[in-house]
Formats: structure tokens, sequence, C-alpha cells
């Protein structure tokens, strides 16, 4: 990818860069930098993902041939002062004086010349590179290519009267040529413009490989299966171990980035009174079957899978004593390829990541932002925390005193946008109080120094005091961001901005999604609406999308 430039390292980098060059072991180079071995791999492991080298050599060979080049580089800088006296005073002031006026001059420039021209965003988005957005509203399902496509209607709930349960949970197939969809307690596909509908087995869950129009999902019979969109190529993944227990299934699965391998949890109960819960990995298309984790003996504890790593998949473990799946689990890492002990990640509970929250991983690095805190209340103790699979260190962010959530890494991973509110304390139920409270949260942005500090210069993105705007998506070029709002009516509609700021636009004004009235109005649940149930954007191919929901049964 070599998006990395030398002049553009930091000190601490380029200290870790000369002892890769120099063929020095992380234990060498922690030693004689007085940082811990972790930290260096932490550095080590972000410099392969931002210049685009696979291993250590290939980093040492870069820096290298960059080396020399960086050496002639220079921060801006002002001279000292060597005058003294009252003139000299005088005229230093005068100086300064200049120099911010000019500042400020730029800084009205460009803030006019952003105004005018994201007022019109065809004028500074290529439509090309916007998609189309699938959405659910008052039961049907909706098709629309961003920005002003006419929306065209996929099903007939609302004119069908035999019809007895609205559709839910659109989401787009790789290429953008098919919906998976879900009606009652059933799930199904249909080609985007609503032909060829067929429903699926017994299951609530579809998820689409990243790589091709190929769906997997586990059957009420307790079959992994593996199909083409079309229903063709049709193959069984797994089963669960019924001849073992008296009960179990199989959860809705997750891809590999690259399409090449899937997981999942079997859960059952066992025929002499204990409990199985284990993570199983295989190829798509049936072969390498293998046991990459498993509980404890006697354990009752579930897991959840999140995400996928570089050869890792992330699962939270949730405790058989929490009382419901908003509470969150700790965050572990298992290896894909041998069976090796998990690495605990997070001492906390990290906030909705069980319940249709976020967790968006850095392109294929190791490295993903996520939800952070104690308690299921959204709008207290929430916060945006980082961490890096291949070393376990976790930190958070956002600071004490906002109530962030919903992070999403920008395709290229230099900014992270996510949602964000004053805290308002856990002592807030719910109802009003909480609706006055939400609506301060608005969509923040923060900036990324690649293996050196995550969340600089964090600002206020969306700043309308007419609405909560939450669920920030990134276009696939990083240069559009779609997300929701809702309004002091609790009226939600569907807005697009761009990326370097200025006026949103709404692009589905009029939206009645049923997630609204099935999460308790437009509070939701403890503040969080599950948007994955009622919004899909396909973003065409040519980067990679960094946000992904876990499976879920500017200037205004």
């Amino acid at each position: 990818m070599q998006q990395l430039r030398a002049e553009s390292v930091t000190d601490r980098q380029r200290q870790v860069l000369d002892g890769v060059a120099a063929g020095k072991s992380n234990g060498v180079i922690a030693g004689e930098l007085g940082i811990t071995i972790d930290g260096v791999k932490w550095h080590v492991s972000e410099l392969l993902w931002a210049s685009g080298c696979t291993d250590r050599h290939e980093l040492g060979e870069w820096w290298r041939r960059q080396r020399p080049r960086s050496a002639s580089s220079h921060a801006f800088w002002l001279p000292a002062w060597p005058w003294r006296g009252t003139a000299a005073a005088s005229l230093r002031v005068g100086v300064m004086l200049v120099l911010t006026a000019a500042i400020v001059a730029g800084i009205y420039v460009a803030a006019t010349r952003g105004s005018s021209q994201s007022s019109t965003i065809g004028a500074s988005l290529s439509t090309a590179s916007l998609g189309k957005i699938a959405y659910v509203d008052s039961g049907d399902i909706f098709v629309k290519t961003l920005p002003d496509g006419a929306r065209q209607r996929l099903t007939s709930f609302q004119t069908d009267a035999t019809a007895t349960q609205p559709y839910a949970a659109p989401s787009w197939s790789a290429a953008g040529d098919w919906l998976s969809f879900r009606q009652g307690g059933d799930a199904g596909v249909m080609r985007t413009d609503g032909s060829d509908a067929r429903v699926l087995s017994t299951t609530s869950v579809v998820v689409w490989s990243p790589a091709d129009d190929r769906l997997a999902y586990a059957t009420g019979g307790g079959d992994l299966v593996v199909e083409r969109a079309d229903g063709s190529d049709r193959r069984t993944i797994a089963s669960w171990h019924a001849g073992l227990g008296v009960d179990g299934a199989l959860s809705a699965p997750i891809w590999s980035a690259d399409g090449t391998e899937i997981a999942y949890v079997e859960d059952r109960a066992n025929r002499d009174g204990s409990r199985y819960a284990g993570i199983w990995v295989a190829n798509r298309d049936g072969f390498g079957l293998r046991e990459v984790y498993r509980t404890e003996v006697g354990s009752r504890d579930s897991l959840q899978l999140l995400s996928w790593g570089p050869q890792q998949v992330l699962f939270a473990r949730l405790p058989s004593s929490t009382a419901d799946v908003a509470d969150g689990g700790t965050i572990e890492v298992a290896s894909t390829i041998a069976e090796q002990p998990p690495v605990h990640i997070v001492p906390r509970n990290p906030a909705g990541l069980l319940d249709g929250g976020w967790i968006s991983r850095r392109g294929r690095s190791g490295t993903f932002v996520l939800d952070d805190g104690l308690g299921r209340e959204t709008w207290a103790n929430k916060r945006i925390g980082v961490l890096q699979t291949v070393t376990g260190v976790f930190y958070d962010l956002t600071p004490s005193g906002v109530a962030a959530t919903d992070p999403a890494f920008s395709p290229d991973g230099t900014r992270i946008a996510y949602a964000a509110m004053p805290d308002a304390g856990a002592a807030i139920g719910g109802g009003e109080a909480a609706k006055a409270a939400l609506a301060r949260r608005k969509i923040w942005l923060m900036d990324t120094q690649v293996g050196e500090q995550l969340g600089v210069n964090q600002r206020a993105f969306t700043s309308d005091p007419a609405y909560r705007d939450e669920y920030p998506q990134w276009s696939s070029d990083g240069a559009a961001i779609v997300f929701v709002r809702i309004d002091a009516q609790g009226r939600a509609s569907i807005w697009i901005v761009a990326a370097t700021g200025g006026v949103p636009r709404a692009v589905v004004p009029g939206w009645s999604p049923d997630t609204l009235a099935a999460a308790s109005g437009p509070v939701g649940y403890f503040g969080r609406i599950a948007w994955a149930e009622a919004l899909s954007w396909w973003r065409p191919p040519g980067a990679v999308v960094a946000s992904a929901s876990t499976p879920s049964p500017g200037g205004g």
C-alpha cells in the first residue's frame, strides 16, 4: 500500500526503524529505547501496515532506501529572535500579528471554500464512488442510488393484504447484485430489482462473503451452509455434534477478509450435563475444519464472534451471570492456525458489542477500534477504545466526560468517525431526560498517527442542534460520510456529507424504519438503535471498507 512517507514518521518511529534496519531484535530495540517489548511490537506492526511491507526484512530494506531522503526533511520553524530592545519588541509583535492575520485568513478561506464546495454534494463528490443504499421503510425494503437516484420498492408488505410480517435487515452481496433480508423468523435473498426472491431454511441471519456473491448461514437443523446467491453450489460446511449433546446450535458465521475461510461457534448442552462452547474454522469449501478455541470444562459462558484479524478470530466471552447481552463481555483473540491460548484483550466490559454495536478494523491490519465501557447506557461511561491484536495492547482514545460510540475507520485508516456527546451520567434511566441528553449526540472525527498515537485532533463534525446524529459510515474512497439523524419529534432521516466538511444533505428525508418502534421509540435501547437492522450501504469496489457491524438477530 506504501502510504507512509519517510518524512512523515515520528522520532520514535525513526528509532524503531533504525533498529529494524540494523537487524536488531525487538528485545534489543526495547532495551536501547527504554520501552517495553510490546511497545516495539506495536510500532513494528503499525509500520508494516502503513508502509505496505510484508515482514521485518522488507521493512528494513524500505527504511534503508528512504532514510537518506528523510534526513533532509525539515519541520516548519521560526528563527530565534536575536534582537533586543523596544524597537525589536515592536517588530516581533508586528511580525506575529501579520502571521496571525494570515493564519486566520487562511482558515476563513478554507472554511468558505469547504462550505461552498459541499453545499451541492454532486459538485464535490464522485457519484460513481457513492454506490447505493437499501433501507426498510414502513415494513418494506427500498433501494436508492446515492445521492439523487429515485427510490425503488422491492417488497410489497404495505400493499399485500396476505403479508403478516414486515421486512428487516437488508444486506448487500459483495458485487451489489443481491440483497439478503429477514421476514419474521426466516431469512431470504433476492436480486436488487426484487426478482428471484427465495426464503432460505429456518434461519434469521445471512452473512455475505466479502469476495463474491456467496452467502453463509446456519440452518434451523443445525447445519452451516455456504451457497451462491442463486442457490447453486450448495455445501454443508459443518453440523453441530448431535451425538454428543441433547441440544445445540451453530452461530451466525463470520468470513475472513479475503472470503476464503469461515469461523463459527458451536454451542451445546452435553449428555453428561456439562456445556460446551467452541470456535471452529473451515475453508469455504468445507475442508480444513478445525477447533481453535473452547471454553473451560464446566463453564457456562457463551461466545460471540466479532471480527476476523490477521490469522485470528476476535470474539467476546459473555458470562452466564450477565443479565443482558448489551452488558457486554470480555474480548479475546484465538489463533486460526494453531491451538494456542487466547490473548485476553479488554479487562472491562465493552458496551454494545454484543447488541448490534460496532467494531471497525484498520484495513487488514490487527488494529481495531470499538465501544468500551461498563453498563448498557450509551449516554454514560462510553469511550472509543483501540486494540492491537498482535500485541494485546488496549487503551481508550476518547476522554472521560464524553460518551462516545459507533467508531468507524476511514478506508485508508487515517481517520476515525464516531458519535459523541457529553457524558450524561448513569443516573438517567430513560424517557425525556435521556431523549434530551441524546439530542446532543453528533458525528465527530479524529485523526491517526501511524505507529505512535491514535485519536489526535478530535473535533465535532456535525453541529445542528435540531438533530441527534449517529451511525457514521465512510464511502469506499473516503470522500463522503453517510449517517443517521433523529429530530425532536423522533423522525429519522439518512444524510450524506463530504468528508472534508460542509453542509450535510438529506438523501432519505422522511424515513420510518421499523427498528425505531421495536426499540421503544427514538431513545432506543439505552440510547442504542440497531441501525444495521434497517439500513445497508453498498459501496463499489476499489478501497477496503474498514467498518463492519457484528452480526445482529461538517457543518450541519
